[in-house]
């Protein structure tokens, strides 16, 4: 027996040597040809990979690649694609449409390799990426019926009353479906690419406003008096409107729109204040004086907590408005000279009678023109006619006083010797011959103030 056990062990132990041996040698035999298939294909594509049916077996990923680009389609070349039945010729440019080459030559590469081992497909299509907006944008410049927004239900007022405008359904592009309609973009030159729109429907109806619509309505009927000492002032129906915000289902309160019926009324009570004017060495020009101005922040406040129904009374309230400081050149020099001086200002065209510190007397004057400018510096009154004549310009000049020779001088708005006379209009432009021209009755006052010898203070 156990002769006859010892030969029944050796055999199973020799068939199982044996069974080991093959499997051993299959599977060498494996390792090698795939050791060697791999080799044979490390740098290019495996077989039976195609794009859109176009084998790709045995290329490597840059022949793969310049062999794609070579027969795709150009992003500027024309072609057809249909949209809810309506045929549009275009670009894949104008659409927005990018053909990734590379990224689809990058996955033909993988496949059999590391995570793409195991898939089935070999056949895969050009990748693509969609610009959504410039797609839209395409095709509303085409048609713009085809691509509009959903529009939700509204509250608005008409002719003082609420109502309910009702919502409408959109369309938008199933972009899902149209990455699938171009799929085969590459290769299909002369095909019709056929896109379709999928409804977009509004996110508010008209049912769910009703009760938006009477609180509204509520809000409007509130009667709310504002008051200021014994003025009394009321939003008309209108007004209250502008001042609500209804998105959606949600009422809220508009600053814009109370802030705009509250600058209503500020025009009607503010008192504006008046700046102080001081001279750069201290003096005051201008006095000034501190406006009052509605107290529009606590009126605000105060008016949403009427349009909430706590109240229907606003008292409005003023609140001091400082006037402000402005520091201003003094047109004239005070204390120039002891006694009498004129002093004319060529910026502000301003004549002025200065006796010491104190100015007595200012006048709106026409000085030069451009080309004929009036001389400045300091000079002195050298002479006076009552009525002087001009032999170059043929005209007349009331109350000459001369300050440099007889070629320049004060004098009153020229007449010429036909009678016509130079019009008040030009005071304030410099537009005389180089004479600094004054008004109608200013020129005889300055003339009869003024003596031989008064200084002449020009300047601009």
């Amino acid at each position: 027996m156990k002769l006859v056990d010892t030969i029944k062990q050796d055999k199973i132990l020799f068939a199982t040597t044996k069974t080991l041996l093959i499997i051993i040698c299959l599977l060498s035999i494996l390792g090698i040809s795939a050791w060697s298939f791999a080799k044979a294909y490390e740098y290019e594509i495996y077989p039976l990979v195609k794009i859109n049916s176009i084998s790709l077996s045995g290329k490597s990923p840059q022949k793969a690649l310049k062999d794609l680009e070579a027969n795709v389609i150009k992003d500027t070349e024309k072609i057809i694609i249909e949209v809810n039945d309506k045929k549009i010729v275009t670009t894949l440019k104008d659409l927005g449409i990018k053909l990734q080459s590379s990224q689809t030559i990058s996955e033909a590469y993988g496949i059999g390799r590391t995570a793409n081992f195991l898939k089935t497909d070999k056949n895969i299509h050009l990748a693509i990426a969609i610009n959504q907006d410039i797609f839209s944008e395409a095709i509303k410049k085409f048609d713009a019926e085809i691509i509009k927004p959903a529009t939700d239900a509204k509250v608005y007022i008409e002719n003082g009353e609420i109502k309910i405008k009702k919502e409408e359904n959109g369309a938008t592009i199933d972009f899902k479906g149209a990455e699938q309609a171009f799929q085969g973009i590459a290769f299909g030159k002369n095909y019709i690419y056929k896109i379709n729109t999928k409804i977009e429907f509004p996110q508010v109806a008209q049912a769910d406003l009703m009760e938006t619509k009477a609180n509204a309505q509520k809000i409007l009927d509130r009667e709310i008096t504002l008051v200021l000492d014994n003025k009394t002032f009321s939003p008309s129906l209108e007004q209250k409107w502008e001042m609500l915000v209804i998105e959606g289902k949600t009422i809220s309160f508009s600053n814009k729109g109370i802030d705009e019926y509250l600058l209503a009324i500020s025009n009607k009570v503010n008192v504006k204040a008046v700046p102080q004017r001081i001279y750069e060495d201290g003096a005051i020009e201008t006095e000034g004086k501190d406006g009052l101005i509605l107290d529009t922040e606590k009126a605000l406040a105060e008016i949403k907590i009427a349009l909430s129904g706590e109240k229907t009374q606003v008292a409005l309230a003023m609140k001091e408005d400082k006037r402000k400081i402005s520091h201003i050149n003094r047109p004239f020099t005070p204390g120039l000279y002891p006694g009498k001086y004129i002093e004319v200002n060529l910026a502000t065209q301003t004549l002025y009678q200065m006796e010491g510190q104190s100015v007595v007397g200012s006048h709106r004057v026409s000085s030069g023109k451009p080309g004929m400018s009036t001389p400045t510096g300091t000079y002195s009154i050298l002479s006076k006619v009552n009525r002087a004549y001009s032999s170059t310009y043929n005209l007349y000049m009331p109350y000459w006083m001369a300050f440099v020779g007889s070629k320049y001088g004060l004098h009153e708005l020229p007449e010429w010797a036909n009678g016509y006379k130079e019009g008040q209009n030009h005071l304030g432009i410099p537009v005389s011959h180089g004479c600094v021209r004054l008004g109608i009755g200013d020129a005889a006052q300055v003339y009869n103030w003024a003596e031989v010898g008064t200084p002449v203070y020009i300047h601009s």
